[in-house]
């Protein structure tokens, strides 16, 4: 067995989107056989451990020449999501329609729009949705008693149409994710407002925990909402310990502006200032055109104006991530496009979240490569001799 090449504490901030450690678990060794397969290594990954702020394994991987172990940690927030997804209908739609006037008469919505349109689209989305179905229900239930010959119509027309409308979001609602997309923004305006202690809580302690021991490279990753506790992470590890080794940040088809944007979020802000303040953080913030659900391609720090070091922003393809047959089915599902931000390739690519993970090279150094790790891995798994300089870039 070859010597191990590096070891990486890697940390995983998942968006909003409840998937329990054991379900990450399974997908995360079924996409990894996938990266493996594409890049010609072998892997295998150890049992999950559950905490309540966080779930472990490690993963070992290994191609021609060298090896790799990475210490995975989940950050959990998966509990607190699925008590969103608890709630009555009732009670979300009333939540819903103070979010919807929030957002709006805050001006974030509008902002949404000068920074990216297809954001604000993806904003209106779900509340278009309410207001097409609502209306559905309470024209068909006029068109009933119509048609009954009911009279007076009006005083039976409004509460049929109203358990017309129950049963329809019931009916529909999961199908169309309605419910979930809903909660994601009632989350946004409690987060803007007010913030979650519960999770906050979790953070702190992960803090505590990655600051006690700094020896091994750590790489911080946020998808979609989670980008938004990965900064506030690293907030409090700079707080902890304001001089020390690189954290390297990558936010991945980030929400931060879904947050940033909304003027309430100070505190989000001053967060992002410090990051940009800080020797230590190495962030770049990966966004791609094709997918509605980020801000394709505005880097956070100077779209919001903010003093420091902005990150380095980097365009995603996925149409050279997977083959053609499987990106026409993705391109329909945006939701699944989302999703390939975290989800292994099976062609290579620049963007890689595997190899942001697994592979022996540091972030920045993939950052810079226009072609990713094509060039540092040949067919065979093996490093190139520009692969070799490469991985003797990650010390530091």
């Amino acid at each position: 067995m070859s010597e191990i090449a590096f070891h990486r504490r890697f940390v995983h901030i998942g968006g909003y989107y409840p998937m329990s450690p054991a379900d990450s678990h399974r997908r995360f060794q079924r996409e990894l056989g996938r990266f493996c397969a594409t890049w010609g290594l072998a892997g295998r990954t150890g049992p999950v451990r559950e905490e309540a702020h966080a779930a472990h394994w490690t993963v070992d991987v290994e191609g021609a020449g060298w090896q790799g172990h990475v210490d995975h940690i989940l950050v959990r927030w998966d509990d607190v999501i699925n008590q969103d997804r608890s709630r009555s209908w009732l009670t979300r739609l009333g939540l819903a329609a103070v979010t919807f006037v929030d957002f709006v008469f805050s001006g974030a919505f509008f902002r949404y729009i000068a920074v990216s349109w297809r954001y604000a689209l993806f904003f209106l989305y779900p509340f278009t949705l309410l207001a097409l179905i609502c209306s559905a229900s309470f024209l068909g239930a006029w068109g009933l008693t119509k048609l009954a010959h009911i009279s007076p119509t009006l005083p039976v027309a409004l509460p049929l149409g109203a358990a017309i409308y129950g049963v329809a979001l019931h009916q529909l609602g999961d199908k169309l994710m309605l419910d979930h997309l809903l909660d994601d923004w009632i989350y946004a305006m409690r987060v803007v407002r007010g913030g979650d202690a519960e999770v906050e809580a979790r953070l702190d302690r992960l803090a505590a925990e990655l600051t006690a021991d700094e020896r091994t490279e750590l790489l911080i990753v946020g998808h979609s909402f989670g980008a938004v506790f990965g900064a506030e992470l690293i907030a409090r590890m700079l707080a902890l310990r304001p001089d020390g080794p690189p954290v390297r940040f990558a936010s991945v088809g980030s929400s931060i502006l879904k947050i940033g944007l909304h003027r309430a979020a100070r505190k989000l802000r001053a967060t992002l200032t410090r990051l940009g303040a800080s020797p230590r953080v190495i962030w770049c913030d990966f966004y791609a055109l094709n997918d509605v659900m980020n801000f394709y391609p505005s880097e956070p720090m100077s779209t919001l104006r903010l003093p420091g070091a902005p990150a380095r922003g980097i365009n995603v393809r996925f149409r050279r991530t997977v083959h053609p047959d499987f990106y026409a089915k993705m391109e329909r599902n945006f939701f699944r496009m989302h999703s390939q931000f975290i989800s292994a390739n099976d062609r290579r690519a620049p963007y890689d979240y595997f190899m942001l993970m697994c592979g022996p090279f540091a972030l920045e150094t993939l950052a810079a490569s226009p072609e990713g790790a094509i060039p540092f891995i040949d067919e065979n798994g093996a490093l190139t001799a520009e692969g070799r300089t490469a991985m003797r870039r990650r010390a530091g």
